[in-house]
């Protein structure tokens, strides 16, 4: 069945518990007006989340979440189509850089790869908040870092 994407407005339990399990504490999801939230769902079925800011040329992903029963089965990848299709415009997301020396070096490579898969290549820019060094990477062309710094000026 085709995945279908819907704005989330309020929380609910199965995000709840989504957020918990796929992000630390520090990083867990808050909504803000200046983001778009929405559900990723197969059927009826609840996936997982994705969170995004947008502008009419840049799309910056900054929450993605697949639930965990569901991981390993092709969710994660065709989310990320959802969204191509969806906003039809660069996609930016930042990661934790490639570090051997790092205690999740398994996991921060097998994300690597995953992305890679998927189109994301590294913009050759960082990112540093929650006292941490993130790559940036994006799809389609050149890395439109000004239209990216533009979308971000809100957060800070």
């Amino acid at each position: 069945m085709a995945l279908t994407a819907k704005r989330i407005t309020e929380s609910f339990k199965e995000l709840e518990d989504l957020n918990n399990e796929a992000f630390p504490k520090e990083e867990r999801l808050s909504q803000t007006g200046i983001s778009d939230l929405y559900g990723v769902y197969d059927g009826d079925i609840f996936v997982g989340f994705f969170m995004t800011m947008t502008s009419d040329t840049c799309v910056y992903l900054f929450y993605l979440a697949i639930r965990s029963s569901l991981r390993s089965r092709g969710y994660g990848g065709r989310t990320l189509k959802l969204m191509d299709d969806l906003y039809q415009r660069q996609i930016v997301l930042d990661m934790e850089p490639l570090d051997d020396q790092a205690d999740n070096y398994e996991q921060r490579l097998r994300r690597t790869k995953f992305y890679a898969s998927h189109g994301y290549r590294s913009s050759g820019y960082h990112l540093f908040y929650w006292n941490q060094t993130f790559d940036l990477l994006c799809t389609r062309g050149p890395f439109l870092k000004d239209d990216f710094i533009e979308i971000t000026k809100e957060l800070q």
